[in-house]
């Protein structure tokens, strides 16, 4: 594919999957080798390393498009940079294909992609983040009992020898450090906006996960107003209704009782007291709760670790001690949400040190993350709380 192929395909996007069109026209290019381009990094920028010249290939334009559109959906999911933390690179860079070619048709793909289906023995769910199928190959990796054959595949993604991985060997460039990784990380942010400026139409055609990872401003810097962020969120819950006064006789005729308008919101706040919340964390968790509850918020907390551990509504002062100080999963306050409390929302104050949740909360939903952690693999909006010194 040269320069001019690629022009072609992103005029084609342009008009019939417009997100992905100004994506790609927004996204520097660079001189590459092979038959397609590659997302690479290049110092501290990100690029897609197009070949200088055109070469002879067998695929057809609509996998040409979907192997672009493959690379596009590693940028919209955050899968470049590598974070620093990973132990297996291959089993990552597994995990990352395996998320975005479930967003891709069959005949999107080329030959030997990794699917879902190649790991059937695994029985995951579909529509997951890397985070959740990485957990999963690597127990598959140091467990027992395998298939030869899924035993083989497991060893190929491990060891990075699996023919799909090999479009990823540009992704580490010069960005290894912290600095660096936050300045990529900053550009990849800004493409995703100039993919939004294709319009709410085209972004509302997207998968539900998609439209999720392109959310702007994942987390509020420290240089925002982040509480104010976090009061606006629980007042844009409050619910209007009329009650009868006799403080106040009707303007319209006078009489008594008049009416008056009552806006109330139920806010179920969950605490994330698992065992890697510091106690000087938990206690400016409550200081923020306190704030919220003296504007008239009816507020139950929920305690939670793996699971709820006491629930109560907060009546103006923190408890003296909190229970847990297990592992984390967020899971168990969505649920006691959904099918029992059903508030007007839910904040979570959480470190964010734990995997994303499996249920979706039917209330709207707020992350309010301190820690080293941030939280990006949480669904649904957030905002950085920055500890008081």
């Amino acid at each position: 594919m040269s320069l001019n192929h690629l022009s072609s395909l992103t005029i084609q996007l342009l008009l019939t999957e417009p997100f992905y069109g100004h994506l790609l026209s927004a996204l520097p290019k660079g001189k590459g080798e092979g038959d397609w381009p590659l997302l690479a990094l290049s110092g501290q920028q990100v690029l897609m390393r197009v070949p200088k010249q055109e070469t002879i290939s067998s695929q057809t334009e609509t996998m040409a498009l979907g192997m672009l559109k493959h690379e596009l959906l590693h940028l919209i999911f955050a899968h470049i940079p590598v974070p620093g933390s990973i132990r297996h690179a291959g089993l990552y860079h597994a995990a990352a294909d395996l998320v975005v070619n479930q967003y891709l048709r069959s005949e999107e793909q080329p030959a030997g992609s990794l699917a879902l289906s190649l790991f059937e023995e695994l029985e995951w769910e579909a529509g997951r983040g890397w985070r959740y199928y990485y957990e999963r190959l690597r127990m598959a990796a140091e467990g027992r009992g395998m298939q030869p054959g899924l035993d083989k595949l497991l060893r190929e993604c491990r060891e990075g020898r699996h023919p799909a991985l090999q479009r990823h060997h540009f992704w580490e460039g010069a960005a290894t450090g912290a600095l660096a990784k936050k300045v990529v990380t900053s550009q990849v942010r800004e493409l995703l906006r100039e993919g939004r400026q294709a319009g709410r139409a085209a972004v509302a055609h997207l998968p539900e996960a998609i439209r999720e990872a392109l959310e702007p401003a994942p987390l509020q810097s420290a240089g925002i107003d982040w509480r104010r962020a976090l009061r606006l969120f629980a007042n844009s819950s409050r619910r209007t209704r009329l009650s009868n006064t006799i403080r106040r006789p009707s303007k319209r005729y006078g009489t008594s009782p008049g009416i008056q308008v009552v806006r109330n919101s139920r806010l179920l706040i969950a605490v994330d007291t698992s065992a890697s919340v510091e106690q000087q964390t938990l206690d400016h968790f409550f200081k923020e709760i306190h704030r919220l509850w003296r504007q008239d918020f009816e507020v139950m907390i929920v305690e939670c670790d793996v699971r709820i551990q006491r629930k109560y509504p907060y009546a103006g002062h923190p408890p003296s001690m909190v229970f847990g100080r297990g592992g984390t999963r967020f899971d168990a306050p969505i649920a006691w949400a959904n099918d029992y409390y059903r508030p007007d929302a839910l904040i979570y104050f959480t470190d964010g040190e734990g995997p994303a949740p499996e249920l979706r909360c039917r209330s709207p939903l707020l992350w309010a993350v301190a820690g080293k952690e941030e939280g990006r693999h949480l669904p649904g909006r957030k905002v950085r709380v920055v500890l008081d010194a």
